[in-house]
């Protein structure tokens, strides 16, 4: 992730090859549920204007940017960011595995152990793992 100072600079500068305010990217990095998705338009933004001249997003709507390779070619992007689909499951995943190690450390178990989660596998929508909270780290 960007410190603020290098995010603020990559504004600038998009704002620049803009001519405008671009106050959708201001408001998207102010809240923390849209800053990295805001992050990466700025990124891919800055990368596409190393290719040709880019226009941002119109005001009104429309693709992201309109990356032109010459006066009469020009493709449009529309920007998206992927959010993590499981990162909670993920967390929630490796904080069980450093329980597990914790606790072997604790009682002086010199062996290994194998941590694997495959969840309830005959779900049509896919294995679905079901994992204590962070919060509920059960000590003995």
């Amino acid at each position: 992730m960007l410190k603020e100072e290098q995010a603020a600079e990559l504004l600038r500068r998009c704002e620049a090859m803009s001519d405008r305010r671009l106050d959708n990217l201001h408001g998207n990095l102010r809240r923390a549920e849209t800053r990295a998705a805001a992050v990466w338009e700025m990124i891919v933004f800055e990368a596409s204007s190393q290719l040709g001249h880019v226009e941002y997003e119109d005001p009104s709507g429309g693709p992201d940017l309109k990356l032109y390779f010459s006066e009469d070619r020009y493709a449009w992007i529309e920007i998206a960011y992927q959010n993590p689909r499981f990162e909670d499951e993920a967390r929630r995943s490796r904080a069980v595995v450093e329980w597990v190690n914790q606790e072997r450390q604790r009682i002086g178990f010199a062996g290994s152990i194998r941590c694997d989660f495959f969840g309830e596998l005959n779900n049509p929508a896919g294995p679905v793992r079901t994992l204590p909270c962070l919060h509920e780290k059960m000590t003995s």
